[in-house]
């Protein structure tokens, strides 16, 4: 530590105080009384968030300038309070004397987060006064404490301009994508080609196909009616597409088992939403198994395999993924299976099903937790190009696609390198070394 500095506890230096939740008949949403504030869900990047909740019963206030750290899960996130307001159980407020520079702790308590939130991994599901009040801080003189609070915040501001631009360029990368992939579905994006196959012609072969599959018992007659209603196109299509319904273009259209399974140690993987928006593709590092026999039992209804296409459809709704693994797995009811007639149908499927001309006709149903039921899945009106010229969007997408990760690449990383850079600073700071 350098020369000069001490070190102090938080309680020796500052007030701590701990929040206490009013009865909940004095709650509202109208602005009557003290805004009421509760934890972590309550933070903005630096400062609370707008109240939301007010309470005509004051428990334990907080002054504008203190600092309020979540106390349960998660335990030590700061931010500052704006107003007087009254604190519930999930915070505390800690208000510094005269000679604690209140940034100066604020910097510290952010470098300190890991340790109050527990040592090598051990996360406490809350912590006390007594506990805060006892947790050790580097004390400097005052006017470097004012010194290296200058420092920190002008690298501070000029970190969050940074973030906030590769974010920005992040949002526009996709935003970039999501118009190209429209475009291309609405059949925009490129020419047609004279000699290409008739969609006609497709249409009929997978009529042929759906009947020897009905007549094998793979699949059932169709539920939907067919698209032929002007009225009933979602918008205008060039010549050679056709409008057809999603059930028509598959074998299969259901979802996964609908009660939780006993999990097991090992086994089969089990998949749920969580697993398909964890990034781009179906995620496999952290999830729950069942017994080989709980798999063959649900596969009898609904059987994932390469080249299917899934879909959430409960909660998140409208996330949508190609299985392109030869690893075997279930679903749960989450999460529903489109089954194409033909596998060179799923490439462009995917895209068709991720394209805001087709996410719109989604309709979520529920009034607490939503849901995209498989009778309004079936419904989807898709367009339908020639199979020749769904390769060629396919190819084309899947380029577009390709260097739009690459800049989602470059600006997470960018991200992820900021983040370091407060943390080397942060580090510095408190150690002596800014």
């Amino acid at each position: 530590m350098r020369k000069g500095w001490q070190r102090k506890q938080i309680g020796d230096l500052c007030e701590v105080i701990a929040g206490q939740s009013p009865e909940g008949k004095y709650y509202n949403s109208e602005g009557k009384g003290m805004p009421f504030y509760q934890g972590k869900k309550d933070f903005g990047e630096k400062f609370i968030e707008d109240p939301t909740t007010w309470t005509t019963q004051t428990t334990k206030i907080a002054r504008e300038g203190d600092i309020l750290m979540s106390v349960r899960a998660p335990v030590g996130p700061v931010n500052f309070a704006t107003d007087e307001v009254c604190i519930g159980r999930g915070l505390a407020a800690i208000r510094s004397r005269a000679e604690l520079n209140r940034d100066f702790l604020f910097y510290q308590l952010l470098y300190l987060q890991p340790e109050i939130a527990g040592k090598e991994g051990a996360v406490f599901a809350s912590i006390g006064k007594s506990e805060i009040e006892v947790f050790p801080i580097a004390f400097a003189p005052l006017p470097e404490q004012q010194r290296i609070v200058g420092i920190l915040d002008e690298a501070f501001d000029g970190i969050a301009i940074a973030k906030a631009n590769a974010e920005k360029n992040l949002q526009n990368a996709r935003a970039v994508f999501e118009c190209v992939l429209n475009v291309a579905i609405q059949g925009k994006s490129l020419p047609q080609h004279p000699g290409d196959d008739s969609v006609t012609d497709l249409i009929r072969h997978l009529k042929e196909l759906r009947s020897i599959a009905i007549d094998q018992d793979r699949t059932k007659s169709g539920k939907t009616d067919p698209i032929e209603k002007y009225a009933e196109w979602p918008f205008e299509l060039p010549s050679g597409w056709k409008w057809t319904r999603l059930e028509s273009l598959t074998v299969c259209i259901s979802d996964g088992v609908h009660k939780k399974p006993e999990y097991a140690a090992e086994g089969i993987p089990f998949i749920t939403v969580k697993n398909l928006t964890a990034g781009a593709g179906i995620c496999f590092d952290d999830l729950n198994h069942i017994t080989r026999a709980d798999h063959e039992d649900f596969i009898r209804r609904t059987h994932p395999e390469k080249g299917d296409i899934l879909i959430t459809k409960d909660g998140t709704i409208g996330v949508v993924r190609l299985v392109e693994t030869d690893i075997e797995f279930s679903i749960f009811v989450s999460v529903a299976l489109i089954k194409p007639v033909m596998r060179e149908l799923g490439p462009y499927l995917v895209y068709a099903l991720r394209a805001s001309c087709v996410q719109s006709q989604i309709v979520r149903k529920g009034a607490a937790l939503k849901h995209l039921y498989l009778v309004d899945l079936r419904r989807l009106a898709i367009p339908l190009p020639p199979l020749s010229e769904q390769r060629r969007i396919v190819a084309s997408l899947d380029a577009v696609n390709t260097e739009t990760q690459r800049l989602e690449s470059i600006y997470q990383q960018k991200l992820a390198a900021l983040e370091e850079l407060k943390k080397s600073l942060l580090h510095q700071a408190f150690t002596g070394q800014l």
